[in-house]
């Protein structure tokens, strides 16, 4: 006997996941729209009987047609418009679609970097708020600077040393336009892992504490002084093989060199930090208000990073974290001391400035590609943040423009 009643609703769905199919195709489908369709079909997939082989068959052709497009748009993404931002972090790095970072290591064979910065080398003397798998070092050389991870607001001066745990949201200013000169050593933990039991017992311990965010020592903390000053004596020595490199067959020596001294750090770092956890009773339980506060910033900022060129307005990010805008709010101020707003422009703007000065891509091809739709708009908010023209800073920047 024929099911009239069910006919009619086949039909109906096999129409609806046809033009989800066309739409899929459509070049100016957006992450949001995507996802959007993605939750479409699998609600429409589930309508499907089992005894329909041509609408299972039409699904099974719109999913893969779906990841095809995702991993269209994943490719398509991987462009300099979204890579080399080190103007704006605390070391050279690259921003990753989910606004981590790739690091730009020192060597091919060793996953770690060292560097010498100006907090002047970054735009109003402010890195941008990021997070990455690395563990950071941060040793001041001469001046100060504000630090702010996960909100928490530290001031260090000349000799102070700060290690920040592995996915922290960080960023370094001054609120006083105050120069400061200082050293930053990133490490992969990856570089811990030759063997499996020392990693779990010395470095996971940590990296995977949810409640140890970052551990600082002040120069006149004579409780941690003589791990200070073997923190101090390590990072000299790899300062002085890092820059003792001259030739290929040098370099393998040293990479040798320097790895055995970057586990000697660790070994440093991880009894200070043992120390403290031990003082402070620093345990791994979770504080599920805190945390789940810093995985929401991270989801957002990862939001920002993926969707920069498109209009994005408060709502939008908020509710990539699921959350209401008054929250989305607070956790801004909270952990990026700036609104979701000014956090998006202040972004789009770097951007724009790595473009003005790296290509040959118009004023106004460059506005629309970092997400403002009237070049009058854009050229009015880069002078209010820099002080000059787009034209003016790509003049003065030595752009690539022939």
């Amino acid at each position: 006997m024929e099911d009239h009643g069910d006919g009619p609703r086949r039909e109906k769905t096999r129409k609806r996941v046809l033009t989800n199919v066309n739409t899929i195709f459509c070049k100016s489908v957006s992450k949001k729209a995507l996802i959007s369709l993605a939750e479409r079909i699998i609600k429409n997939h589930k309508r499907i009987k089992k005894s329909d082989n041509n609408l299972t068959r039409t699904s099974k052709i719109i999913f893969i047609t779906l990841i095809c497009k995702m991993w269209y748009n994943t490719f398509k993404s991987f462009d300099f418009t979204r890579r080399d931002m080190s103007e704006g972090i605390m070391i050279d790095i690259d921003i990753m679609k989910d606004a981590s970072e790739i690091i730009k290591y020192d060597s091919d064979m060793i996953s770690y970097a060292v560097q010498e910065r100006l907090l002047s080398d970054y735009t109003d003397m402010r890195a941008i708020a990021h997070w990455h798998y690395d563990i950071e070092c941060i040793y001041i050389t001469e001046g100060e600077m504000n630090y702010d991870i996960n909100g928490n607001k530290i001031l260090l001066n000349k000799g102070d040393f700060i290690f920040v745990n592995s996915k922290q949201v960080h960023f370094g200013y001054s609120n006083f336009k105050r120069e400061c000169e200082f050293i930053v050593i990133l490490i992969s933990p990856e570089l811990f892992r030759c063997n499996v039991g020392l990693y779990q017992e010395y470095v996971d311990n940590i990296l995977s504490n949810k409640n140890f965010e970052y551990l600082y020592i002040s120069a006149d903390d004579d409780s941690y002084i003589e791990y200070l000053q073997s923190i101090v004596s390590v990072k000299n020595r790899i300062l002085v093989y890092k820059k003792s490199v001259e030739n290929q067959e040098k370099k393998i020596y040293e990479s040798y060199k320097i790895t055995g001294l970057l586990y000697e750090l660790w070994d440093v770092i991880q009894r200070a930090v043992n120390k403290y956890m031990s003082e402070n009773g620093v345990e791994d339980e979770d504080d599920i208000n805190n945390y789940s506060d810093v995985k929401l910033q991270r989801l957002m900022l990862r939001y920002i990073f993926d969707n920069y060129s498109e209009q994005l307005t408060l709502e939008d990010i908020a509710e990539s974290a699921c959350i209401g805008r008054s929250k989305c709010c607070k956790i801004f101020q909270k952990y990026v001391n700036q609104t979701p707003v000014e956090y998006l422009n202040n972004y789009r703007l770097e951007i724009s400035k790595k473009l003005l000065k790296n290509t040959n891509y118009s004023i106004t091809n460059i506005a629309l590609s970092c997400g403002y739709n009237y070049t009058s708009y854009y050229s009015k908010m880069f002078l209010k943040r820099y002080n000059e023209s787009p034209s003016d800073y790509r003049k003065r920047s030595g752009s690539k423009v022939s």
